[in-house]
């Protein structure tokens, strides 16, 4: 058990140190935004607590800023 624990901090050590790293996904989806706005929603009426409300409003701000195409005002799918 030893040899076997050794031999898994040598090996866990290797792979972190030369293991290159995934490809981070820094987009912004509209539809996950808005479930998210709705849980918040839903979290800040059924408890009773605005700070959730306040959330979720920062969250429609950034959809209105940043998510609609004001040429066309049409909503975007997604940003990045």
């Amino acid at each position: 058990r030893t040899i076997l624990k050794k031999c898994h901090e040598i090996l866990l050590q290797y792979r972190n140190e030369h293991r290159p790293r995934p490809h981070r996904d820094e987009k912004f989806l509209v539809s996950w935004n808005g479930l998210m706005i709705s849980g918040l929603a839903r979290a800040a009426q059924v408890l009773q607590e605005e700070h959730y409300l306040q959330l979720a409003e920062q969250a429609m701000k950034f959809i209105r800023t940043h998510l609609i195409d004001s040429s066309s005002e049409r909503l975007l799918r997604v940003c990045y």
